[in-house]
């Protein structure tokens, strides 16, 4: 008797291949892609400033998610307002946004704003949301020959002075939106201390005008991405030269209040109770009540 075994040797590998093809996992189902519109202002002669839409799937793939992209002239001229541009943005698997970039023309002129739209594909486990999104390019070229005109405040009482805003609690005159900066301006006579609030990873509520802390601290990141733990490690005085802001070219002795904060300048510890890292929102409300 004969034994092929070359033969069954080839039906086993069928059979594996066969069995291979079948994908037991479940079904995914498709998330749901947006693009969205953005506008941004044109620049000056010269700049090509990029305009950016954000690609966001609203759950996450265990594939890549492909986009192919390009644009289409609305009220905008390709090569005179942008630069015609097509491509493909890759949302990766188990991430949830990509970007798409396309570069504007700067110039001088005084117009409208003008606009362009993106058509669309995608390759993936995906559907549009908003198949045709808008760039729009804003205008920045303003002619100021507009003759002056006085027409009374309306937001001054029986004549009262106007409202002193301080700005981030003073924005060159001390670390901004620190606890130190709004007591020293409330104690100058500020009417009114301006602040912006952010979330964190953590969903507190802090102070603090950027998106990132980059700016301002010897940290980085963004304050969604960071817990109020993390922020509270970082010195919000770091980058501060009085009289300037935040410039980040200046010489090391120029930053006068570094390193109060996180308790590395003891030599000036006379005033570290006054250096706030960043604000729980709930600390100045409690310090400055709202009337």
């Amino acid at each position: 008797m004969k034994i092929h075994k070359p033969l069954s040797v080839a039906v086993a590998l069928l059979t594996v291949a066969a069995c291979s093809d079948s994908d037991p996992r479940p079904a995914v189902s498709a998330s749901n892609l947006s693009v969205i519109s953005t506008a941004l202002p044109e620049g000056a002669p010269g700049e090509m400033p990029s305009l950016m839409f954000r690609a966001v799937l609203d759950v996450p793939q265990p594939r890549d998610v492909s986009i192919n992209y390009s644009t289409k002239a609305e009220s905008a001229t390709p090569g005179d307002d942008y630069l015609d541009t097509a491509g493909e943005a890759v949302i990766r698997a188990g991430e949830l946004e990509a970007f798409i970039s396309v570069d504007l023309l700067g110039d001088a002129e005084e117009e409208s704003a003008e606009t362009f739209t993106l058509e669309l594909s995608v390759l993936g486990n995906a559907n549009l949301v908003d198949v045709t999104p808008t760039g729009t390019i804003a205008n920045d070229d303003t002619v100021c020959d507009t003759p002056y005109s006085y027409t009374e405040n309306p937001w001054r009482v029986f004549g009262a002075d106007p409202l002193n805003y301080a700005h981030r609690g003073g924005v060159i005159d001390f670390p901004e939106n620190t606890l130190f900066a709004y007591g020293e301006v409330a104690v100058v006579g500020a009417d009114v201390l301006e602040m912006d609030v952010y979330q964190t990873a953590d969903n507190e509520l802090v102070v603090l005008h950027d998106l990132t802390v980059d700016r301002t601290t010897n940290g980085t990141g963004r304050v969604v991405d960071l817990t109020l733990a993390e922020l509270k490690a970082l010195d919000a005085a770091y980058w501060f030269v009085p009289g300037e802001g935040t410039p980040h070219d200046r010489p090391d002795d120029a930053y006068v209040f570094r390193g109060i904060a996180t308790g590395d300048a003891p030599h000036r510890q006379v005033t570290a109770a006054k250096i706030s890292r960043y604000l729980l929102w709930k600390r100045p409300c409690s310090v400055f009540p709202i009337t």
